[in-house]
Protein backbone atom coordinates (compact mmCIF):
# COMPACT_ATOMS: atom_id res chain seq x y z
CA UNK A 1 0.00 0.00 0.00
CA UNK A 2 3.03 2.25 -0.85
CA UNK A 3 0.46 5.14 -2.65
CA UNK A 4 -2.24 4.81 -0.73
CA UNK A 5 -3.18 4.64 3.08
CA UNK A 6 -6.05 3.37 4.94
CA UNK A 7 -7.86 5.74 7.57
CA UNK A 8 -10.88 3.54 9.93
CA UNK A 9 -11.97 4.46 13.52
CA UNK A 10 -12.14 3.00 16.84
CA UNK A 11 -15.12 1.01 16.27
CA UNK A 12 -13.34 -1.21 14.60
CA UNK A 13 -12.87 -4.34 17.24
CA UNK A 14 -10.06 -6.66 16.71
CA UNK A 15 -6.48 -6.50 18.41
CA UNK A 16 -4.55 -3.47 18.37
CA UNK A 17 -1.14 -4.96 17.61
CA UNK A 18 -2.92 -5.82 13.74
CA UNK A 19 -3.78 -2.33 13.20
CA UNK A 20 -0.70 -0.60 14.35
CA UNK A 21 1.25 -0.39 10.95
CA UNK A 22 2.36 2.28 8.83
CA UNK A 23 -0.35 2.17 6.39
CA UNK A 24 -3.01 2.85 8.87
CA UNK A 25 -4.47 6.01 10.42
CA UNK A 26 -6.92 5.21 13.40
CA UNK A 27 -9.29 7.96 14.31
CA UNK A 28 -10.49 8.46 17.59
CA UNK A 29 -14.18 8.36 18.45
CA UNK A 30 -15.08 9.73 21.37
CA UNK A 31 -17.63 8.16 23.94
CA UNK A 32 -19.13 10.45 26.48
CA UNK A 33 -20.07 9.01 30.05
CA UNK A 34 -21.57 11.15 32.74
CA UNK A 35 -19.95 14.40 32.52
CA UNK A 36 -16.58 13.20 31.13
CA UNK A 37 -15.94 12.56 27.26
CA UNK A 38 -13.09 9.72 26.64
CA UNK A 39 -11.49 9.66 23.39
CA UNK A 40 -10.88 6.34 22.71
CA UNK A 41 -7.29 6.52 21.15
CA UNK A 42 -6.21 3.19 19.82
CA UNK A 43 -4.25 1.08 22.54
CA UNK A 44 -6.12 3.26 25.57
CA UNK A 45 -9.17 2.62 24.89
CA UNK A 46 -8.25 -1.07 26.65
CA UNK A 47 -7.37 0.98 29.90
CA UNK A 48 -10.96 2.13 29.71
CA UNK A 49 -13.51 -0.73 29.08
CA UNK A 50 -13.62 -2.05 32.58
CA UNK A 51 -14.96 1.05 34.50
CA UNK A 52 -17.20 1.43 31.31
CA UNK A 53 -18.95 -1.47 31.00
CA UNK A 54 -18.61 -1.33 34.50
CA UNK A 55 -20.50 1.82 34.98
CA UNK A 56 -23.07 0.92 31.91
CA UNK A 57 -24.13 -2.21 34.74
CA UNK A 58 -24.41 0.13 37.69
CA UNK A 59 -27.15 2.08 34.94
CA UNK A 60 -24.09 4.99 33.27
CA UNK A 61 -25.53 5.54 29.87
CA UNK A 62 -22.46 6.11 27.86
CA UNK A 63 -23.30 8.14 23.87
CA UNK A 64 -21.11 8.36 21.20
CA UNK A 65 -19.87 11.75 20.16
CA UNK A 66 -19.84 12.00 16.66
CA UNK A 67 -16.57 14.09 14.98
CA UNK A 68 -16.89 17.32 13.44
CA UNK A 69 -16.04 17.41 9.98
CA UNK A 70 -12.91 20.26 10.48
CA UNK A 71 -12.03 17.59 13.29
CA UNK A 72 -11.61 14.91 10.72
CA UNK A 73 -10.21 17.69 8.50
CA UNK A 74 -7.64 18.67 11.46
CA UNK A 75 -6.99 15.12 12.08
CA UNK A 76 -5.84 14.48 8.61
CA UNK A 77 -3.79 16.71 7.94
CA UNK A 78 -1.74 16.76 10.76
CA UNK A 79 -0.94 13.01 10.40
CA UNK A 80 -1.73 12.25 6.89
CA UNK A 81 1.72 11.41 5.34
CA UNK A 82 2.39 14.10 2.48
CA UNK A 83 1.17 12.86 -0.82
CA UNK A 84 -0.92 9.63 -0.11
CA UNK A 85 -3.78 8.75 -1.29
CA UNK A 86 -6.81 8.17 1.27
CA UNK A 87 -9.19 5.43 1.63
CA UNK A 88 -11.34 5.46 4.42
CA UNK A 89 -13.61 2.57 5.69
CA UNK A 90 -15.27 2.89 8.87
CA UNK A 91 -18.22 3.17 11.18
CA UNK A 92 -21.41 2.05 9.37
CA UNK A 93 -23.00 4.22 7.28
CA UNK A 94 -26.11 3.54 8.21
CA UNK A 95 -25.52 4.17 12.05
CA UNK A 96 -23.23 6.75 12.26
CA UNK A 97 -23.09 10.33 10.69
CA UNK A 98 -19.41 9.75 10.68
CA UNK A 99 -19.23 8.41 7.41
CA UNK A 100 -20.54 11.56 5.55
CA UNK A 101 -18.33 13.67 7.88
CA UNK A 102 -15.57 11.82 6.43
CA UNK A 103 -16.77 12.69 2.74
CA UNK A 104 -17.02 16.42 3.60
CA UNK A 105 -13.46 16.29 5.03
CA UNK A 106 -11.99 14.16 2.00
CA UNK A 107 -13.48 16.69 -0.09
CA UNK A 108 -11.93 19.42 1.33
CA UNK A 109 -8.49 17.42 0.93
CA UNK A 110 -9.31 16.94 -2.80
CA UNK A 111 -10.15 20.74 -3.38
CA UNK A 112 -6.58 21.81 -2.06
CA UNK A 113 -4.75 18.30 -3.40
CA UNK A 114 -6.59 17.98 -7.16
CA UNK A 115 -4.82 15.27 -7.60
CA UNK A 116 -5.02 13.18 -5.03
CA UNK A 117 -7.70 10.50 -4.43
CA UNK A 118 -9.98 10.38 -1.71
CA UNK A 119 -12.27 7.75 -1.62
CA UNK A 120 -14.76 6.89 1.75
CA UNK A 121 -15.93 3.26 1.44
CA UNK A 122 -19.30 2.21 2.80
CA UNK A 123 -18.57 -0.97 5.06
CA UNK A 124 -21.96 -1.79 6.56
CA UNK A 125 -20.95 -2.90 9.55
CA UNK A 126 -18.84 -2.00 12.70
CA UNK A 127 -16.82 -3.95 15.58
CA UNK A 128 -15.69 -7.39 14.73
CA UNK A 129 -17.69 -6.95 11.12
CA UNK A 130 -15.09 -3.97 10.39
CA UNK A 131 -12.60 -6.08 11.36
CA UNK A 132 -13.05 -8.98 9.40
CA UNK A 133 -13.25 -7.03 6.36
CA UNK A 134 -9.73 -5.26 6.91
CA UNK A 135 -7.99 -7.75 8.60
CA UNK A 136 -6.08 -9.05 5.91
CA UNK A 137 -5.50 -5.77 4.07
CA UNK A 138 -4.12 -4.65 7.92
CA UNK A 139 -1.64 -7.93 8.60
CA UNK A 140 -0.87 -7.82 5.17
CA UNK A 141 -1.72 -11.01 3.58
CA UNK A 142 -3.28 -9.40 0.66
CA UNK A 143 -0.81 -8.13 -2.14
CA UNK A 144 -2.86 -4.45 -2.16
CA UNK A 145 -1.37 -1.66 -4.33
CA UNK A 146 -4.07 0.24 -5.19
CA UNK A 147 -7.32 1.89 -3.66
CA UNK A 148 -9.44 0.25 -6.60
CA UNK A 149 -7.30 -3.06 -6.03
CA UNK A 150 -8.37 -2.50 -2.07
CA UNK A 151 -12.25 -1.70 -3.03
CA UNK A 152 -12.59 -4.86 -5.05
CA UNK A 153 -11.32 -7.10 -2.66
CA UNK A 154 -13.80 -4.81 0.42
CA UNK A 155 -16.56 -5.71 -1.87
CA UNK A 156 -15.83 -9.18 -2.75
CA UNK A 157 -15.52 -9.91 1.17
CA UNK A 158 -18.46 -7.58 2.35
CA UNK A 159 -20.80 -9.82 -0.22
CA UNK A 160 -19.13 -12.97 1.90
CA UNK A 161 -19.77 -11.55 5.55
CA UNK A 162 -22.02 -13.06 8.54
CA UNK A 163 -22.06 -11.27 11.36
CA UNK A 164 -24.06 -12.28 14.82
CA UNK A 165 -24.69 -10.23 17.90
CA UNK A 166 -25.69 -11.77 21.37
CA UNK A 167 -26.81 -8.84 24.05
CA UNK A 168 -28.18 -9.48 27.16
CA UNK A 169 -31.03 -7.15 26.00
CA UNK A 170 -31.70 -5.06 23.47
CA UNK A 171 -32.37 -1.46 25.60
CA UNK A 172 -28.99 -0.09 24.29
CA UNK A 173 -29.51 -0.67 20.77
CA UNK A 174 -33.05 1.14 21.17
CA UNK A 175 -31.65 3.64 23.00
CA UNK A 176 -28.83 5.03 20.47
CA UNK A 177 -31.04 4.09 17.33
CA UNK A 178 -29.68 0.92 15.85
CA UNK A 179 -32.37 -1.62 16.72
CA UNK A 180 -36.18 -0.82 15.65
CA UNK A 181 -38.31 -3.75 16.46
CA UNK A 182 -41.42 -3.44 17.65
CA UNK A 183 -41.01 -5.25 20.68
CA UNK A 184 -38.43 -4.97 23.34
CA UNK A 185 -36.21 -7.95 23.78
CA UNK A 186 -35.29 -8.34 27.61
CA UNK A 187 -33.29 -11.27 29.41
CA UNK A 188 -32.95 -10.71 33.02
CA UNK A 189 -36.16 -12.94 34.31
CA UNK A 190 -36.11 -15.63 32.05
CA UNK A 191 -31.83 -15.19 30.53
CA UNK A 192 -33.36 -15.17 27.42
CA UNK A 193 -30.41 -13.89 25.06
CA UNK A 194 -31.21 -12.17 22.00
CA UNK A 195 -29.78 -12.87 18.29
CA UNK A 196 -28.84 -10.34 16.09
CA UNK A 197 -27.81 -10.05 12.66
CA UNK A 198 -27.31 -7.56 9.52
CA UNK A 199 -29.81 -7.48 6.81
CA UNK A 200 -28.57 -7.36 3.13
CA UNK A 201 -28.70 -3.40 3.43
CA UNK A 202 -26.99 -3.28 7.24
CA UNK A 203 -29.63 -2.75 9.19
CA UNK A 204 -29.99 -4.71 12.68
CA UNK A 205 -32.60 -7.01 12.91
CA UNK A 206 -33.10 -9.60 14.99
CA UNK A 207 -32.63 -13.36 14.22
CA UNK A 208 -33.40 -15.73 17.19
CA UNK A 209 -34.10 -15.83 21.35
CA UNK A 210 -32.42 -18.37 22.82
CA UNK A 211 -32.97 -19.45 26.93
CA UNK A 212 -29.49 -19.23 28.32
CA UNK A 213 -26.08 -18.15 27.98
CA UNK A 214 -24.07 -20.66 27.27
CA UNK A 215 -27.09 -22.40 25.00
CA UNK A 216 -26.52 -19.21 22.92
CA UNK A 217 -23.06 -19.69 22.44
CA UNK A 218 -23.72 -23.56 21.10
CA UNK A 219 -26.14 -21.65 18.59
CA UNK A 220 -23.88 -18.94 17.42
CA UNK A 221 -21.49 -21.75 16.94
CA UNK A 222 -23.81 -23.61 14.96
CA UNK A 223 -24.68 -20.60 12.70
CA UNK A 224 -20.53 -20.16 12.27
CA UNK A 225 -19.89 -23.96 11.38
CA UNK A 226 -22.96 -24.31 9.06
CA UNK A 227 -22.79 -20.74 7.23
CA UNK A 228 -18.58 -20.30 6.83
CA UNK A 229 -18.38 -22.46 3.88
CA UNK A 230 -14.45 -22.55 2.89
CA UNK A 231 -13.54 -19.97 5.64
CA UNK A 232 -11.82 -20.69 8.60
CA UNK A 233 -11.34 -17.17 10.23
CA UNK A 234 -13.67 -15.98 13.19
CA UNK A 235 -13.46 -12.87 15.21
CA UNK A 236 -15.06 -12.85 18.48
CA UNK A 237 -15.68 -9.85 20.57
CA UNK A 238 -16.82 -9.68 23.76
CA UNK A 239 -18.15 -7.02 26.07
CA UNK A 240 -16.50 -7.88 29.49
CA UNK A 241 -17.29 -11.28 28.96
CA UNK A 242 -14.30 -12.84 28.26
CA UNK A 243 -15.20 -16.60 29.59
CA UNK A 244 -18.31 -16.53 26.82
CA UNK A 245 -15.82 -15.65 24.29
CA UNK A 246 -13.34 -18.48 24.68
CA UNK A 247 -16.69 -20.67 25.51
CA UNK A 248 -17.61 -19.59 21.57
CA UNK A 249 -14.07 -20.36 20.35
CA UNK A 250 -13.92 -23.52 22.06
CA UNK A 251 -17.30 -25.09 20.61
CA UNK A 252 -16.41 -23.93 17.02
CA UNK A 253 -12.63 -25.01 17.58
CA UNK A 254 -14.67 -28.56 18.25
CA UNK A 255 -17.05 -28.44 15.35
CA UNK A 256 -14.09 -27.42 12.96
CA UNK A 257 -11.08 -28.77 14.18
CA UNK A 258 -8.67 -26.27 11.89
CA UNK A 259 -10.91 -22.78 12.61
CA UNK A 260 -8.78 -19.95 13.62
CA UNK A 261 -10.64 -18.00 16.37
CA UNK A 262 -9.57 -14.17 17.07
CA UNK A 263 -11.02 -13.16 20.41
CA UNK A 264 -10.96 -9.34 20.99
CA UNK A 265 -12.39 -6.70 23.22
CA UNK A 266 -15.85 -4.91 22.27
CA UNK A 267 -14.90 -1.16 22.19
CA UNK A 268 -16.55 1.95 24.03
CA UNK A 269 -17.80 2.48 20.59
CA UNK A 270 -19.84 -0.38 19.71
CA UNK A 271 -20.34 -1.53 23.43
CA UNK A 272 -22.39 1.71 24.06
CA UNK A 273 -25.02 -0.11 21.88
CA UNK A 274 -24.30 -4.13 22.86
CA UNK A 275 -23.76 -3.31 26.58
CA UNK A 276 -21.71 -5.43 28.74
CA UNK A 277 -22.59 -9.19 28.36
CA UNK A 278 -22.62 -9.24 24.68
CA UNK A 279 -20.28 -11.42 22.21
CA UNK A 280 -20.30 -10.86 18.30
CA UNK A 281 -18.58 -13.15 15.91
CA UNK A 282 -18.09 -12.17 12.02
CA UNK A 283 -16.59 -14.62 9.76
Amino acid sequence: MSDFIIVTDTSIDIPDEIIKNDSTLVFPISVIMGDEEFKCDLGERKTLMPEFYSSMKKGLMPTVSIPSSDDIHSFLDDKMPEGKDILYIGASEKYFEIHDRFKTALDLIKEKNPDRKCNVYPSGTSSVGLGFLLLPILAGTEDINSISEAIHFLDERKALLHQYVMVEDTFHLKRGGIFTGNDQITSNAMKIRPILTLSEDGSVIAKSRVRGTNQAMDYLAGLAVEEAGNEKLFIIGHANAQERASRLAEVIKEKLTDAECIITDIGPVAGTYLGSGAITIAF
